[in-house]
């Protein structure tokens, strides 16, 4: 018997197809007819196999003593995922039988993991097959199925999949652990105090963010707004609204700030004074540029949840389990955590086929469809670009629209209108670039206006809202009037309908940087190389992610981040204000307390120049030796931190009252803080109010209408 395994359900499907004339799906495997039917393909879902907890390496560390700290296991130990027992046992009982294997895992290091810590796990000592393919398109799949590759060949990935794995596991829970234990001592009320090496540098970029607004001092400067209304000989009109190159006028050189805003009002209303009284602007030069606008290519994961957030309010998460469900319960939609937006030239030739399907599956799309070249090849056909996976398009399957939820229609027409997109015309238009001079010859201003020649896939688009692909030239005006050189244009000096004058000094203000929401903050995530100084591990970050599009340097993965942002809402490290995000009290202690290379994306650099090193065993645990002198750094001067806090005892009223010893501990929620007995779990309901960072000894009064209001009133943490 061949055994393959795949990393998903989804995966192992497009594998029956592709070898299998006929084929049924029975407990968890895939079996079939044909040339193939001696194979039989099971599949994952995710790690089956985890890391064990620390207590099961030793029995003392089942509690959480920073004496214990910090400690390291050079050989891991592995638990099957609970949830996941059935799965590997079925699976456990192929391999002991099977005479070879096929590793279906996916194209990068954590699938080449997820399949070779399973075998590992099982001690299959047999010949393991490589199957490399991303696209499940089944002629590409029967052909890497057909032309295998050894194992071994890849088996590095997994190592340095493991060797990340292995280091995010001791650093997180020695520090976690370090950090919690030092703030209880400290009786701060903090609760869990959760490290990562991602997630700190999530924290250190909100953080920081949060106190630059805090800290801004905003500062007055002057903008010359005018206008001129432009009719044209069908009697339509374009407002066209000058702009005064401020660093280009002799006699206001002076009055320029480093970033060119005039901060003096009274050189600003000289400029206005002399414009009403000489309203006409003469034309320098007129510049036009054909441009061509191609369509935006389909989506990833993080676009999608990016576009899924802007125009529906979704979380990450959300649109992450929205996905989920269009693959899972539809199969409506190609693999959903691609990080890829390009598709394979098979893909190309299969595309008559997927419109269709789209036609069938969404009516609402066959005007459009109509309309579509199927001969448009667009950039986004490149198997050259297309990595671990494909991008993000409606599959060939059938479903019943009916049956998705709002969201997952919503997500489902955004996908399948990229795909239609691709086989549209290139948007063409021209901008005309146009310097203009007031009469003397003092004041220079600019402007820009356009004319589109052929809307082309911009079609898709028109009434769109909330989008990006469209915005660009949002301020650039439609003219239908062929200003030359020469030409003159009049400002408008009058008055518009509510008597506000159209030629006039604005009174600005320089405004903070914008608290991150959710969709900024995803995108930052994308781009953190910027803030790291060093500039080889910026070189190194910017590199890991070259030929992905859309990441620049980034920390976590589209499926990954979300996850992330939930968690860091639960452990209150965030909450929300409206669509901003804020960190908490807690958060900005936990920063203070952090050094530089942690809570910047410095380490996380680090490690990637370390990991693309590691090809055996013995690398893995150098790695994990050389991040554990950066943990252990920490953990001494932590230490010495906790010996150095003197501990003062309250003992808890009402446990004295029945001779035990509760001892009242100093606790946080997000609207204050509070003190309770440590034998809550014995049943003592004692608590009181905090004042001055001391228990009162008065009952607190929560009342939970209030509170579960205000909850209310919060948007769902992801």
């Amino acid at each position: 018997m061949r055994l393959v395994i795949a990393e998903k359900k989804l995966t192992a499907e497009a594998i029956a197809k592709a070898i299998f004339d006929k084929f049924e799906y029975k407990n968890k495997v895939f079996k079939g007819t044909g040339n193939n039917s001696d194979v039989v393909i099971a599949h994952c879902s995710g790690h089956l196999i985890s890391l064990k907890d620390p207590h099961e390496y030793d029995e003392k560390l089942k509690k959480w003593d920073i004496e214990t700290l910090p400690f390291m296991f050079r050989k891991p130990k592995f638990n099957v995922v609970p949830h996941h027992k059935d799965m590997f046992n079925n699976m456990y009982q192929l391999i002991k039988t099977a005479d070879l294997v096929y590793h279906a895992g996916d194209p990068d290091d954590e699938g080449q993991l997820i399949v070779d810590e399973v075998l590992n796990y099982a001690k299959y000592t047999g010949t393991v097959k490589r199957i490399i393919f991303s696209d499940n398109n089944p002629i590409i799949v029967k052909k890497a199925f057909d032309n295998p590759i050894p194992n071994e060949k890849y088996i590095h990935e997994g190592f340095r999949a493991l060797g990340r794995s292995l280091c995010d596991w001791h650093y997180g829970l020695n520090l976690t652990r370090a950090f919690t234990c030092l703030h209880e001592r400290k009786e701060s009320g903090l609760g869990l105090i959760t490290l990562g090496r991602v997630q700190d540098a999530v924290k250190g970029l909100v953080v920081r963010r949060c106190r630059e607004i805090a800290d801004f001092v905003p500062r007055d400067y002057f903008v010359v707004s005018s206008q001129s209304t432009l009719i044209a000989s069908d009697n339509s009109t374009t407002i066209l609204k000058p702009k005064l190159l401020v660093n280009e006028c002799q006699s206001i050189a002076g009055y320029l700030d480093s970033d060119d805003r005039l901060i003096n009002l009274e050189q600003a209303q000289l400029i206005v004074d002399y414009l009403k009284a000489n309203p006409k602007l003469k034309v320098l030069s007129c510049t036009d540029t054909p441009k061509t606008k191609k369509p935006p290519l389909p989506y990833n994961l993080l676009k999608l949840q990016i576009d899924m957030n802007r125009k529906y309010g979704l979380s990450l998460d959300e649109t992450l389990a929205v996905t989920q469900s269009l693959r899972d319960n539809y199969n409506a939609i190609t693999y959903n955590r691609s990080d890829c937006q390009y598709l394979s030239d098979e893909t190309f030739a299969d595309s008559k086929e997927i419109l269709n399907v789209i036609g069938q599956n969404a009516p609402i799309f066959n005007s459009k469809l109509s309309k579509v070249d199927t001969g448009i090849k667009s950039k986004c056909f490149n198997s050259s670009k297309v990595s671990a996976h494909h991008a993000i398009i409606p599959t060939f399957d059938n479903f019943d629209l009916s049956k998705l939820s709002e969201n997952e229609k919503k997500c489902y027409f955004l996908i399948a209108r990229s795909f239609i997109a691709q086989f549209y015309p290139d948007k063409k238009y021209t901008v005309r670039s146009i310097k203009l001079a007031s009469a003397n010859n003092e004041y220079i201003f600019s402007l820009s206006a356009r004319q589109t020649l052929n809307e082309g896939w911009e079609e898709l688009y028109r009434n769109d809202s909330n989008n990006d692909e469209t915005t660009d030239d949002k301020d650039v005006p439609e003219i239908k009037i062929a200003l030359a050189k020469d030409d003159f244009i009049t400002l408008d000096t009058g008055t518009n309908e509510e008597g506000k004058e159209l030629l006039y000094v604005d009174k600005k203000q320089t405004q903070p940087p914008k608290h991150y929401t959710e969709d900024s903050l995803a995108i930052e995530l994308t781009r953190v190389a910027r803030y790291i100084n060093d500039p080889q591990l910026k070189k190194i970050m910017i590199e890991k992610d070259a030929g992905i599009e859309g990441e620049h340097g980034g920390i976590g993965t589209p499926a990954t981040r979300g996850e992330i942002l939930k968690n860091l809402f639960e452990k209150a490290f965030f909450v929300y204000d409206g669509k901003k995000i804020i960190a908490t009290e807690k958060c900005h202690v936990l920063y203070d307390m952090l050094p530089d290379p942690v809570r910047f994306p410095d380490l996380t650099a680090l490690w990637q120049s370390e990991m693309k090193d590691i090809k055996n065993p013995t690398d893995v645990d150098n790695f994990l030796t050389n991040v554990m002198k950066n943990v252990t750094t920490l953990l001494v001067d932590l230490k010495q931190q906790y010996h150095s806090i003197e501990v003062t005892e309250y003992d808890c009223p009402d446990c004295a009252n029945v001779n035990e010893n509760g001892k009242l501990k100093k606790r946080t929620w997000q609207y204050g803080a509070f003190w309770s007995c440590t034998r809550y779990k014995e049943g003592c309901k004692y608590s009181c109010t905090d004042f001055d960072n001391k228990p009162s000894f008065e009952k607190p009064v929560f009342n939970n209408s209030s509170f579960n209001k205000k909850r209310g009133s919060k948007r769902k943490a992801f």
